[in-house]
């Protein structure tokens, strides 16, 4: 028997995401280390896009064999599964 827990609600905090505070003291130290100019033009991007059709759309930026758009987006898993 298997058992799927689907947790995708609106309104759920996004997993794995640090507080702010932490976020931006490692975004301070790292911009000790590499200056804007010289660091690689890519976003990031990392959720879960079944939330919104505007997520949806932004998983379509990804990149393919015919377009690189300078962005990383990655898929969160959204649900748990059990097996019994």
């Amino acid at each position: 028997m298997e058992i799927n827990f689907h947790f995708y609600v609106y309104g759920r905090a996004e997993t794995n995401i640090k507080p702010w505070k932490i976020v931006l003291e490692g975004m301070v130290e790292g911009n000790k280390k590499i200056k804007w100019q010289d660091r690689e033009p890519y976003a990031y991007w990392r959720g879960n896009p079944h939330v919104s059709p505007n997520r949806e759309d932004l998983m379509k930026c990804n990149v393919s064999d015919k377009y690189d758009w300078l962005v990383r987006l990655y898929e969160q898993a959204s649900f748990l599964t059990i097996a019994l």
